[in-house]
C-alpha cells in the first residue's frame, strides 16, 4: 500500500536553502551539538516526530491532526522516561532527532557491513523537501546521523545542495569504550526509545536465538575490532573530506573543548556556520560519563595508535586521552 504522502509529493518543491550535517562516529559528542545548535541557532531540524511518521507529515497538515498526533507520541514516549536511557538526553515528539529511521539501516550488525553509510539517499532528498514545504518560512535544516557521515559525506555533498559538515572530534579511546558499553546496555533490556526508532534491533529483541548470539558477540574482540574499524574509517574520512570539500563548507569542534568551553565553541561554530543566534543555550553543561576500565579496549587501541596517528595530530590528540 503507498505511504499516505505519496499522493501529494507533488505539493512539494526544493530543498530547504542550506542543510547543515552534523558529522562524526557515534558516541563521539554529535547528539549534544545537534541539540544545542537546534535550541541556539536559527534553524529547523528534524524531530522525533518527523521520523516516525515520515510516511504522512504532509498528510497530517492537511486533515489538521500534527498536534493531535504529536500529543499522543509525547504520551507514549512518557512512558518510556524522560530520557534515551542510554544518556541523559531528553526524549519527546518535537526534540532533536537523527534521521536513521529514515533511512532503514539499523545499528544492529553495523560495523560488520561496507559501506557503513547509506548509498540510497531519496528517503533523505524526500524528508528535506517536506521539512522545506512543511516550515513556516525558509530557514536551514540541522541534520545528523553518524551511520551516513561515518563514510558518506561525500555523497551527502553530492546529493544535499548548499550542505556544510560540522565534523564532532572525539579522542577515539573513549569513543570505542563507550560504543562497546552502550550495546552492553541496550543488549541486557529492550530500550523503548530506541525500539521505537531501529526496526533492525526491534526485531533482534523478537528472536530469542538471534539475541542471544549477538549478546555474546558484544564485547569480545571481534566486536571491539569492528567498532575500531568504524572509528578508523570516520577518522580517515573527515581527513579526505576536509581535503575535498570548499573551507567554508567545513566546520571542526572537539568534544572536549565543547566540554570545557561550550558558550565559547557554541559561538564558534555559530559564526563559522554564518548562522544567527537567537536564543539561550540549553543544555550547555555535560560531564563525560566515567566508564571503567576495559584491558581489551586498552590494548586494542595502543596497538592500532600508529595507523590513526595522522588523524590525532590533525585534530591535536595526544596518543593517549587526558584524564
Amino acid at each position: 500500500m503507498p505511504a499516505p504522502d505519496t499522493a501529494h509529493l507533488d505539493r512539494l518543491g526544493g530543498f530547504p536553502p542550506r542543510s547543515i550535517f552534523i558529522a562524526g562516529a557515534n558516541r563521539s559528542g554529535t547528539t549534544w551539538l545537534h541539540r544545542l545548535l537546534s535550541t541556539a541557532a536559527d534553524v529547523d531540524h528534524v524531530s522525533f516526530y518527523d521520523v516516525v511518521e515520515r510516511a504522512s507529515l504532509i498528510e497530517h497538515r492537511l486533515r489538521g491532526d500534527e498536534a493531535e498526533t504529536i500529543a499522543a507520541i509525547d504520551a507514549e514516549l512518557a512512558r518510556f522516561g524522560s530520557d534515551r536511557g542510554i544518556d541523559p538526553v531528553r526524549i519527546g515528539a518535537l526534540e532533536p532527532e537523527e534521521y536513521a529511521g529514515v533511512m532503514r539501516r539499523s545499528y544492529v550488525g553495523l560495523d560488520s557491513r561496507r559501506p557503513y553509510s547509506n548509498p540510497n539517499l531519496a528517503p533523505l532528498r524526500i524528508l528535506a523537501r517536506k521539512k522545506c514545504w512543511l516550515a513556516s518560512r525558509p530557514r536551514p535544516l540541522l541534520l545528523k546521523n553518524p551511520i551516513d557521515t561515518c563514510d558518506g559525506v561525500h555523497r551527502l555533498a553530492e546529493a544535499i545542495p548548499n550542505a556544510s559538515f560540522v565534523f564532532v572530534h572525539r579522542h577515539p579511546r573513549p569513543v570505542m569504550a563507550s560504543s562497546v558499553h552502550m550495546w552492553q546496555e541496550v543488549l541486557t533490556d529492550l530500550n523503548p526509545w530506541l525500539a521505537s526508532l531501529d526496526r533492525g534491533y526491534r526485531v533482534l529483541f523478537s528472536s530469542p536465538d538471534a539475541l542471544a548470539a549477538v549478546r555474546s558477540h558484544c564485547g569480545t574482540e571481534a566486536h571491539v575490532l569492528g567498532v575500531r574499524d568504524r572509528i578508523r574509517t570516520a577518522m580517515f574520512h573527515f581527513l579526505d573530506m576536509e581535503r575535498t570539500l570548499p573551507e567554508d563548507r567545513v566546520v571542526s569542534v572537539r568534544y572536549e573543548d565543547l566540554c570545557a568551553s561550550p558558550e565559547a565553541e557554541l559561538d564558534r561554530v555559530l559564526r563559522e556556520l554564518r548562522l544567527e543566534a537567537v536564543g539561550p543555550i540549553r543544555d550547555a553543561a555535560r560531564t563525560p560519563r566515567a566508564l571503567p576500565p576495559d584491558p581489551l579496549i586498552e590494548r586494542i587501541h595502543d596497538e592500532s595508535i600508529e595507523s590513526w596517528r595522522p588523524y590525532l595530530r590533525r585534530v591535536g590528540y595526544a596518543d593517549l586521552p587526558d584524564a
